[in-house]
């Protein structure tokens, strides 16, 4: 064995011997100082002993702390539950809400779809031209007018030189 473990082992047994001796020193002593009326001696690792009255305040100040906080704890669980059921109530309106706002867009789309429609089919009756069948109409004219244009201007041209010189 090795010289700290020899030293632990002795620190416990002369622990253990006087641990004994002091302890059956310290009943032999309370027992004397009751057969005289007196307090029993405390030792000094001891803690004070309190009065009953003293133990007892504690206990009801322990009781009290108790329910107190046992009252905030169901305090706490009432407004966990009403928060849950606020929750989920929220959650059912939302749900309900987005249904809506879907079947809201579809008969938008649906509403739209048939105006269209009918403004197609009031500018047919009316008369009212196609305005992108018109712009390409006008497109194609112009570019016609301008070859026409510059045709007209190279034989202007062509006849002057020819005649004129």
């Amino acid at each position: 064995m090795s010289a700290g473990r020899i030293s632990i082992s002795l620190v416990r047994v002369l622990d253990k011997a006087l641990g004994g001796y002091i302890n059956l020193f310290a009943s032999v002593a309370r027992e004397i100082a009751q057969l005289l009326g007196l307090e029993p001696p405390r030792l000094p690792w001891e803690p004070p002993r309190a009065s009953i009255d003293q133990r007892l305040a504690k206990l009801e100040g322990a009781k009290a702390a108790l329910m107190e906080s046992l009252s905030a704890v169901e305090e706490l669980q009432r407004q966990a539950e009403k928060g849950k059921s606020e929750h989920e109530r929220v959650r059912a309106e939302l749900a309900a809400t987005i249904a809506s706002k879907d079947d809201a867009e579809r008969k938008l789309q649906s509403i739209q779809a048939l105006m269209t429609q009918d403004v197609e089919a009031f500018q047919t009756l009316a008369g009212v031209p196609n305005v992108g069948k018109e712009r390409l109409l006008g497109f194609a004219s112009g570019v016609v007018a301008s070859i026409i244009a510059s045709g007209v201007v190279a034989l202007i041209v062509w006849a002057w030189k020819h005649f004129a010189g």
